[in-house]
């Protein structure tokens, strides 16, 4: 998707971003460490979507329920230490972002 998108698109990162809550909103920042694209960022941007991309025949948005973005991101999320309030905390979060964005 990059690939197809960089020469229209500011990228702050192909492969690792950071998303963070502040003040004013979710942002997502770009960080150092890249995939096949070198081209990285130490920008941001308002975060005002997440998208879970699947392979498929045809390009289509598609809704999901609450609980299942939160197992998505979680999924796809570095894992916190074997903590329960650690853990606790991130699904805090993750419910925070699902419902913000």
């Amino acid at each position: 998707m990059v690939k197809l998108m960089r020469s229209q698109i500011d990228l702050l990162c192909d492969e690792i971003n950071i998303v963070r809550r502040w003040q004013d909103g979710w942002k997502v920042h770009g960080t150092w460490n890249h995939g096949e694209i070198a081209q990285v960022s130490p920008g941001e941007a308002p975060l005002a979507a997440v998208l879970f991309l699947k392979q498929a025949q045809t390009n289509k948005l598609e809704s999901i329920k609450k609980i299942d973005a939160i197992a998505n991101l979680s999924a796809r999320s570095f894992k916190t230490v074997q903590n329960k309030e650690l853990w606790q905390k991130q699904l805090t979060l993750f419910e925070k972002l699902v419902s913000d964005v």
